[in-house]
């Protein structure tokens, strides 16, 4: 079914769809304005052949776009090695061949092939993963759900994205940036220049979006001004990505760990895997995430999302459980409204309008 939808929504089909539309109209003014077969057949043959072009243009393009960025990493991670010192070069060499390796293996893989081939780098989307050290970034890659063709495996970035490691899935490539990326402050040059190579040569989506991961656990133990602390290094990197890529982009907030709140396995130990498959937050729009009560909305949902536990938890005591058990379903729900205050106070905080980046 997903293989379905994603087909559905695939640019190859939308395109066609639009083709057949539009030699459909053609061939009913055609009728209507009586017009000779002949000329007929002429304006759907005109109608294939600029369709044609501009698929032609399109893939061109995109094989161009693609080269460039890998052009880029190649060149940014060769810089890297001339510049390093003596004792670091063999490390950084193999490095830089496992990634160029993984990059060839996209391009020539059953993913790169249906992805239009050497096009790939261009035609994936693009995701960043910025969160503080020990977040749980990678952990929520590898366990997201994603295929990965290539393997789960990190592979470590050089040059411009040596703080990142790579993750190539069927889906998207995922740039998962290093916890210190986040927390230490530091003007990266090959780090921008990397993001302008992607501005460059993909100018309409340069990434398609940026997952922020933070630790609840980590949340609700810290001090207000700890919150504020997360919450800052967070926007200000967010601010730099908007700064340098020059567009803006969804940004989904993902707080990690819940499985240390108490009660957690025990509450959700009953789910089949395609409950445990299912989105458990809330989305909103760009005009709410800005709105100078961003927080008021976010509690509003967050108090959703008990009230969903709350009727849950009736659900699973009425199943057959331990005493432990049945004290530790009825103990999350509780454990996660406790969290209510810390997360609308981070969430307030990243999501602050800036006059000064809108």
């Amino acid at each position: 079914m997903q293989n379905l939808l994603r087909f559905l929504k695939s640019r190859y089909f939308l395109t066609t769809l639009v083709m057949l539309v539009v030699v459909a109209l053609v061939l009913l003014v055609g009728s209507v304005l009586e017009l000779s077969a002949v000329y007929q057949l002429l304006a759907v043959i005109v109608v294939l052949v600029v369709f044609i072009v501009v698929l032609a243009v399109g893939f061109i393009r995109a094989n161009q776009s693609a080269a460039k960025i890998e052009q880029s990493i190649k060149a940014q991670a060769q810089q890297q090695l001339m510049s390093a010192r003596p004792d670091r070069r063999a490390e950084i060499e193999a490095l830089q061949e496992r990634l160029e390796r993984a990059i060839e293996q996209l391009k020539q893989s059953k993913l790169g092939r249906g992805k239009r081939g050497k096009a790939a780098l261009y035609a994936l989307p693009w995701y960043l993963f910025i969160g503080p050290p020990a977040a749980g970034k990678t952990t929520t890659i590898v366990n997201s759900g994603l295929n990965f063709p290539i393997g789960t495996d990190r592979i470590q970035g050089v040059g411009g994205t040596r703080n990142c490691d790579w993750f190539f899935s069927d889906a998207a490539i995922l740039l998962d940036t290093a916890g210190r990326y986040t927390t230490e402050y530091e003007d990266n040059e090959e780090w921008i220049a990397f993001l302008e190579t992607l501005a460059r040569n993909r100018p309409e989506q340069p990434i398609n979006g940026v997952l922020v991961g933070i630790s609840i656990a980590d949340l609700i133990a810290a001090d207000p001004h700890e919150i504020d602390a997360h919450a800052e290094n967070i926007r200000r990197r967010i601010d730099e990505l908007v700064k340098h890529l020059g567009v803006r982009f969804p940004v989904y907030l993902v707080f990690t760990k819940c499985d240390l709140l108490q009660g957690f396995v025990e509450f959700f130990g009953d789910l089949t895997r395609q409950e445990r498959d299912e989105v458990w937050g809330v989305t909103l729009g760009p005009e709410q995430w800005e709105a100078p009560e961003v927080r008021a909305l976010f509690e509003e949902e967050f108090d959703r999302l008990c009230e969903a536990l709350s009727i849950h938890r009736i659900e699973r005591l009425g199943r057959s459980l331990k005493r432990e058990e049945r004290n530790r379903v009825y103990t999350f729900p509780l454990q996660f409204a406790a969290a209510r205050e810390p997360l609308g106070r981070f969430v307030q905080q990243v999501f602050l309008p800036n006059p000064y980046q809108e």
